[in-house]
């Protein structure tokens, strides 16, 4: 709708301009700007759009292409990753987007395609049970398994949509770890796992 608005603003502004002088509207709107010295300014160009690159990357968006680690030191944990994400955190936890997610945040009514949060369990229930009653639509059975030394659950789930979490269970505390995956997000299946195989609480 957008492209088509734009469309419309562009011909109707043409056409109110071309009984005045239809040469100097075409010139100014299409017409590419002579230059004497087009070395000089590409290579200029070059390095402006360098610092532009370095003042907006940010300690939580890295573009790397072998594993690279994230840490949380007020919630406690980190873990290894590779590829270009942003990391939206809270007090609770974070939100993970691609950068083509992010720069498109407002398009995702209520969704989320990959989130890491806490939850409490006051009475220590098993992981099983703990899921059991926090009221989860199951769509699989829960399995048990340990991954990197700590004690985890993996399910499938009903909510808004078709999700798959994994609960870990915090050492000496009376919390868990919530890994949650939306399943129609198959591009964030990778980094899903590797957070999975590599979290370290401390």
């Amino acid at each position: 709708m957008k492209k088509f608005l734009f469309l419309s603003l562009i011909l109707s502004f043409s056409g109110i301009m071309a009984g005045c002088n239809n040469n100097s509207v075409e010139e100014e709107l299409f017409s590419t700007p002579q230059n004497t010295n087009t070395q000089t300014s590409s290579s200029t160009s070059a390095q402006e759009e360098e610092i532009i690159s370095k003042d907006q990357q940010t300690t939580d968006e890295l573009d790397v292409s072998e594993n690279s680690t994230y840490q949380n030191q007020e919630l406690g944990f980190s873990f290894l990753y590779s590829g270009k994400y942003k990391f939206q955190e809270s007090d609770e936890g974070i939100t993970i987007w691609t950068k083509q997610d992010y720069e498109q945040i407002e398009t995702f009514v209520e969704a989320t395609p990959l989130t890491l949060s806490y939850a409490e369990n006051p009475i220590n229930l098993s992981l099983t049970e703990w899921v059991k009653e926090s009221g989860f639509l199951l769509e699989t059975e829960i399995t048990e398994q340990t991954v990197s030394g700590l004690d985890t659950v993996r399910f499938q789930w009903s909510g808004m949509w078709s999700y798959t979490s994994v609960v870990i269970s915090v050492p000496d505390s009376n919390q868990v770890i919530i890994i949650t995956l939306d399943n129609d997000m198959t591009e964030y299946q990778p980094i899903f796992e590797e957070i999975v195989n590599s979290l370290k609480v401390f």
